[in-house]
């Protein structure tokens, strides 16, 4: 695997984004306690920082989602993991909309579950730009990637040598870089117009990965956290075109 190709960067924050979503996961080990009880934590929780009575119901131990009524924030739960799913509409940084979030799913690990360390951590951020097909012809998929990619991630994904199953994605790339603990994939594809739209739909789906052998302390994970955005930023800011990062910092794009 490559070691990462971007360097640091002085952090901004751009008038308009192409972010979709953000999804911030995490793995540990079960917890040991008998569900009557994780249930009883459970509701007490959800009561506690969502404002939400959720002692009529039915809680899975296999899986369980909270939400807020306009989508923006989703809280999963399953055995073994935890993620936090975000709108790109509401996302202003991480630190701003993502570690609020964070710290309430830190209390759940520490007070419901009993869990102090994780497996591992990790953010995924996808990316969409939307190119209209003219006159029912579909746009060129090597024509918007050089417009929105940059050199050095195209010629990158030209050389990375894809799972069968990824071939199957239509016009999916891919490549994957490593330095210590962390691992970056980059994972772009051209998805064709649907029978709703004339657009074509560029994806640029990054996600990064902390896995340490030694497990992450819960009480770190947030620490953890922001390192590993700041290394999804360079790793954005060296994706794509300075034609896109024009675009990002012009006004009334939105």
């Amino acid at each position: 695997m490559k070691p990462f190709p971007f360097k640091p960067i002085r952090y901004r924050q751009y008038r308009n984004t192409f972010l979709q979503n953000v999804i911030v996961s995490f793995e540990f080990t079960p917890s040991t306690k008998k569900e009557d009880i994780l249930k009883d934590l459970f509701h007490d929780y959800v009561q506690s920082f969502f404002g939400i009575d959720t002692k009529g119901g039915d809680i899975s131990k296999e899986m369980c989602n909270i939400s807020k009524k306009d989508m923006s924030q989703i809280f999963l739960f399953s055995n073994g993991k935890a993620s936090i799913l975000l709108s790109g509409k509401q996302y202003e940084t991480f630190s701003d909309t993502a570690i609020p979030q964070i710290f309430k799913l830190r209390s759940f690990f520490t007070k419901v579950m009993e869990i102090y360390s994780l497996k591992n951590v990790s953010i995924r951020k996808i990316n969409v730009w939307d190119f209209k097909n003219s006159d029912k012809k579909e746009v060129d998929v090597d024509e918007v990637k050089d417009l929105v990619f940059s050199p050095g991630l195209l010629m990158d994904l030209s050389t990375e040598n894809l799972e069968k199953q990824e071939m199957e994605i239509p016009n999916f790339s891919k490549c994957s870089y490593s330095q210590n603990d962390e691992q970056i994939d980059i994972r772009t594809a051209l998805l064709p117009p649907t029978s709703k739209d004339d657009f074509s739909h560029l994806i640029l789906d990054t996600l990064g990965v902390v896995n340490p052998g030694e497990g992450i302390k819960v009480e770190e994970m947030a620490d953890v956290l922001m390192d590993l955005n700041s290394y999804l930023f360079y790793s954005y800011h060296w994706s794509v075109s300075d034609y896109v990062l024009n675009v990002m910092n012009e006004e009334n794009k939105k």
